[in-house]
């Protein structure tokens, strides 16, 4: 199961022998919400991918073009593809 527990550091393996504060039920209860929670930010995040895949092609090809770009050819390249994302203070 994943460790929760006590807020000690852990270094090279320091936690693989430390004992939990709760039971095996719990870390099960633990272990499956986290799973799930990955799941669905996962799922979110294919996405939105997916809904912004042109601004992502476009990101892609302008940063193997000139290797960087600033925040607001960032911002520009998406507004382009998708005004509704623009906020109330920049329409």
């Amino acid at each position: 199961p994943m460790a929760w527990g006590s807020n000690d550091q852990v270094f090279l393996g320091d936690g693989l022998m430390s004992t939990r504060d709760y039971g095996d039920d719990t870390a099960t209860v633990i272990d499956e919400e986290v799973e799930r929670i990955l799941r669905e930010q996962e799922d979110r995040a294919r996405r939105v991918l997916k809904e912004h895949h042109k601004s992502l092609h476009e990101l892609a090809a302008a940063l193997l073009e000139r290797e960087t770009i600033t925040g607001e050819e960032v911002q520009a390249i998406a507004l382009a593809n998708n005004p509704a994302t623009a906020t109330p203070a920049e329409t």
